[in-house]
């Protein structure tokens, strides 16, 4: 008898394996039209997640650009791919009025590793979630990110131009 439950639970435990990887395949993300701010804010993300930081830089407003070159802006972050790791991000909402528009979306990450060790046997790795807020203005008939947009460090405006904050904050 003893032998049939631990056929019955190798076969339960490979049953579930094989279901895990077709989810993870058969689930992808829907591409959305960058001519959206929904758009807008997915290719961004999407382009740091790939390492394409000119595309992701290209997302950033006329007036970030102007004040945090490409190689400002991404050379005090050299791991920037690794902030998006191990996370899913989801559209919460989006709410546009005339050229402004403001996207949600909820950023949930799973970490296995603790400060203290791996994470733990029994009640298994964290999870995080929180809400980012995008702000978007069309420019030039494309939507462009007008705050300095999460996962990057933040510019800081000073006499009409920004720069980065120093690091005695």
């Amino acid at each position: 008898m003893s032998k049939a439950w631990l056929i019955g639970g190798g076969l339960f435990i490979a049953v579930l394996v094989v279901a895990s990887v077709v989810v993870a395949i058969v689930s992808s993300e829907d591409a959305l039209s960058a001519d959206t701010p929904e758009g807008r804010v997915q290719l961004f993300l999407s382009a740091l997640d790939d390492g394409d930081l000119e595309l992701a830089y290209e997302s950033l407003s006329e007036e970030i650009q102007e004040g945090c070159p490409l190689s400002k802006v991404f050379g005090q972050v050299p791991d920037i791919e690794s902030r998006l790791g191990g996370g899913r991000v989801t559209l919460e909402g989006t709410t546009t009025v005339g050229d402004t528009a403001f996207v949600d979306v909820r950023v949930t990450r799973i970490e296995s590793e603790h400060p203290s060790g791996p994470a733990d046997v029994l009640l298994g790795p964290s999870i995080f979630s929180h809400v980012q807020r995008y702000a978007l203005r069309r420019e030039l008939g494309d939507w462009r990110l007008v705050e300095y947009p999460w996962p990057l460090p933040a510019c800081e405006l000073k006499a009409g131009a920004l720069s980065m904050p120093s690091a005695d904050r």
